[in-house]
């Protein structure tokens, strides 16, 4: 079983109502031996909106404090199976809305952080400087994610 730092940290308190939680625990002289949650897949971006997809679910309280008004940060799996856990944030109406949201939460929070659209495509910043990158770096375990965001 491969353990993930963010799992034990993961509650319904925590992410409120969006995150269905199945939490099994088995004793044996009064210590728990085993424990799974499972993290719904997310939701499809609706077509013409952007999600903001950030690869780092322990960063939720520090993205909740920062969120424009009308915006949700839901945390989700893009693959079940595998549980590849993000917060998603959206949908932004408008690409140049996501990106400054991304900007902020890459210089304030964590540069694991990507704007896609409604495809499931990473859409390049507007905003980088044209010395940069063109694409910001792949978020750890980027690869092989599905379009499911």
């Amino acid at each position: 079983m491969v353990t993930r730092p963010w799992q034990s940290r993961l509650g319904p308190s925590l992410v409120g109502p969006s995150l269905l939680a199945t939490v099994s625990l088995l004793t044996t002289a009064g210590s728990a031996i085993a424990r799974s949650v499972y993290v719904p897949a997310c939701e499809p971006t609706p077509p013409n909106h952007y999600a903001v997809i950030v690869f780092a679910p322990t960063y939720l309280d520090d993205i909740r404090a920062v969120l424009p008004p009308g915006a949700t940060a839901t945390v989700c799996a893009a693959n079940p199976s595998r549980q590849d856990i993000l917060i998603k944030i959206g949908h932004f109406p408008q690409a140049n809305n996501a990106h400054g949201f991304a900007g902020r939460i890459r210089a304030d929070i964590t540069t694991a952080v990507e704007v896609r659209n409604a495809a499931g495509e990473i859409l390049p910043s507007p905003f980088t400087p044209a010395s940069g990158p063109a694409v910001p770096p792949s978020p750890p375990n980027s690869a092989g994610v599905p379009a499911l965001y």
